[in-house]
Order: C-alpha cells, then structure tokens, then sequence
C-alpha cells in the first residue's frame, strides 16, 4: 500500500472507528464512495474492534455483527430456487445468511448472500470465489456446498449446509471435555484442516467460532470466505481475525499453509488452557 493510500485509510479509520457500527457503512460510502476497495479495507480492519455475536447456525457464529446495510430488506418468506427463507442467522461485512428449507429432500440449508446495498465489485468476487473453494472441499468434516443459485438482483447465492451445534469455544465451555476429548475434537479439525490444504485451499480464518460442534461432538468447519486457492496467483491476506491471526497474515504476506497452521496453534492453546496466548483487546485496528 503507498504512503498516500496508507494515510487516507487510517483517516477514514479515524474517522468511523467510533460511531455506532450501523452507521459506519454510510460514513464510509460519503467519504470514498469512489473507491469501494478502500472501504472493503477499512471495515475488514474495523472488524477487529467489532464484537462477534454468539449465533445459531452455519455461518452465522464469529461474523462482525452490524456492518450490513440497515435498510436492506429482510429475505424472510422469500423463495430462492427452490428454496424457502424462513428466518435471518447473521450478517457481517462479508454478507448475510438465512436459514432455509428444501421441501422436496425435507431439508434444512443456510444461504449466504451479499446485500444489494453492499454488493460492491470486491464482494461479489469474494462470494464467488468461495463457491469456487468450496466446491473443492468433500470431507465430512467440512461444512458441505449444495449449490449456487442467483437472488432476484442476479446476485450469487451459496447454498450450503446447515450445521446444527454450536461454536467449539461454546461447546467446550458448556460440556467441560476431558483432556483426552478436546484433543479428539482438535485432531478431528486438524483432520478437516489437512484435507483442505491437500485440496489446494487456505482457509486464513480459523478460530473456534468457525469451528461447529454438534451434539455428538462432531466438528464442521465453516466460512471460507477470505480462503485463498494454492493454484491460483499469489495474493496478500483479504482479512482476518487479529487474535488468531499468523504473523505473515499481519504483514499483509501471500497465505500459506502455515498460516493455517499458526492459527491452529491458537485454537489448540486455548481448548487446552480456556483462554487465549496473548491479549490484543488494547490494540488498534492499525
């Protein structure tokens, strides 16, 4: 990022940083309504300082809440494909799910889409090149892509499944695991994790909250939306979760497998010990 860029991206941060998160989005849009990658760039960063809400559901768990447009209209007893919205999961900067159902199997689905208020260029190519990664990903472990279906807008819907549980750090918290079972459930992800990479897949987001655990104690990785293809051309990290974050994450250096397995080191610190190897609650976005 040049110097010039670099200093309009921490006014804009300065700018927004305290207002409430509904308004942010509308700040941002008046400021540098020109450049909408500059304002991809300062809410993935706010998103650091933006509280995660502890949803039910697929993709709903860890997304910043708030930072979807407030006057989108609710997709609630809409019909996509052949699919009925039944009720709103989550929202954060990389979208919107709903909870939907699929009378003809008599199945439950999550729907991700990216709001009409927010569909900027950058989005879309994120919401599609997370159907492209996914389509890649068959292990049981992984939250499992139906297919991809266009909004009435002629926007990319992903279809995926619904994973009933709730989020590792909740899950453990709740059921207090024995030693010899949250290393069970770490070695099932490391599994999932593992077999991403061999699909040629970053993931550049794992955390507990992206991490689903059923009732029978089965963990679902979810929410490749800032995932990175191994075959594709180099690409500096598109977002991230601070405390989990790698360090070459942090300098804005191509994702690798390492990457994931840093954050994985995390993960496994604090299933093991219940609280997290360092606190950054003090630290700004930049």
């Amino acid at each position: 990022m040049t110097d010039p860029r670099w200093t309009r991206l921490t006014e804009l941060l300065s700018l927004v940083r305290d207002l409430p998160v509904e308004h942010r989005h509308q700040a941002l849009q008046r400021a540098c309504s020109d450049d909408p990658g500059l304002i991809y760039e300062v809410e993935t960063l706010l998103r650091f300082h933006t509280p995660a809400e502890d949803l039910v559901g697929e993709f709903q768990a860890g997304l910043a809440s708030g930072l979807s447009s407030p006057h989108e209209p609710s997709r609630t007893g809409t019909q996509v494909g052949p699919y009925h919205v039944e009720s709103k999961l989550g929202s954060g900067a990389m979208g919107e799910v709903y909870a939907a159902f699929w009378p003809e199997y008599d199945r439950h689905v999550a729907l991700k889409f990216v709001p009409k208020g927010l569909l900027t260029p950058e989005r879309k190519a994120l919401l599609e090149d997370e159907a492209r990664v996914l389509a890649r990903m068959t292990h049981r472990n992984i939250a499992q892509l139906y297919s991809v279906e266009k909004s009435d807008g002629g926007s990319p819907v992903l279809v995926m499944e619904f994973v009933h549980g709730e989020p590792l750090d909740v899950f453990v918290k709740r059921t207090q695991p024995s030693l010899a079972d949250r290393l069970a459930l770490f070695t099932t992800i490391c599994a999932a994790v593992e077999d991403a990479h061999r699909q040629k897949v970053v993931h550049g987001d794992i955390k507990p909250s992206n991490v689903m655990v059923s009732g029978v104690a089965e963990p679902k990785l979810l929410d490749f939306g800032i995932a990175h293809r191994l075959d594709a051309p180099p690409e500096q990290a598109r977002g991230m979760t601070l405390d989990y974050a790698s360090p070459e994450q942090l300098r804005a250096e191509p994702l690798t497998p390492a990457a994931d397995i840093y954050s994985l080191g995390v993960v496994l610190f604090q299933l093991l010990t219940d609280h997290l190897p360092y606190d950054t609650s003090d630290l700004s976005p930049t």
